[in-house]
């Protein structure tokens, strides 16, 4: 399928990284129950560790960006379906540092209330080249590699991690293992080489 050959395009574009999972760094994710190793207080049990979601846009030949936004197809339920998606109160968003550049422009303040869930969402913010403090709203800096920084956020947060864009970032977390969930939308569009 078109959404099968983006994730092996996708898989394939990944950098040669060392798994460090097998050199006792890291703990396998295997299965949906996971522990960090810390227990409840209420319940004495291990705490399970937070998902981490990647949001991947594409067109039919595997492309993930365009001229225009949503190549063009963008409509008002798209537009609600991703202010409920990003807007969601039980998550943190999580972005690198060119992702977050340019959410930030999307997202301006008070202008459009449609964005309006995007700007109150928690966000995080993986970058080594930015500094504090970040001007966009409920935003945090975790200034480190992504590979240490999301297995220590899907210990630590009592709510799923979700990213969007963050492409270099996401494929050397997929290609670790540490990516839970992928949701794809594929746009009807052919955007060419």
């Amino acid at each position: 399928t078109c959404a099968g050959m983006m994730l092996e395009r996708f898989w394939s574009l990944a950098p040669a990284r060392r798994d460090r999972r097998l050199e006792g760094e890291l703990q396998p994710d295997r299965g949906s129950l996971r522990g960090s190793g810390r227990s409840s207080r209420r319940t004495g049990y291990p705490r399970l560790m937070a998902t981490y979601t990647v949001d991947l846009f594409t067109t039919l030949d595997g492309f993930g960006s365009g001229r225009v936004a949503y190549w063009g197809k963008e409509g008002p339920e798209l537009v609600e379906q991703r202010a409920r998606t990003y807007g969601e109160k039980d998550q943190t968003l999580v972005f690198g540092a060119n992702t977050y550049r340019l959410m930030l422009r999307f997202a301006p303040a008070g202008e459009d209330p449609s964005f309006a869930p995007l700007n109150a969402a928690r966000k995080i913010v993986i970058s080594r080249t930015l500094e504090e403090p970040l001007t966009w709203a409920n935003s945090t800096l975790a200034a480190e590699d992504a590979l240490d920084a999301v297995p220590r956020l899907k210990a630590e947060s009592p709510v799923p991690l979700r990213s969007h864009g963050s492409i270099s970032m996401n494929r050397a977390l997929l290609a670790a293992g540490l990516v839970d969930r992928l949701e794809v939308m594929v746009f009807p569009v052919i955007t060419g080489a």
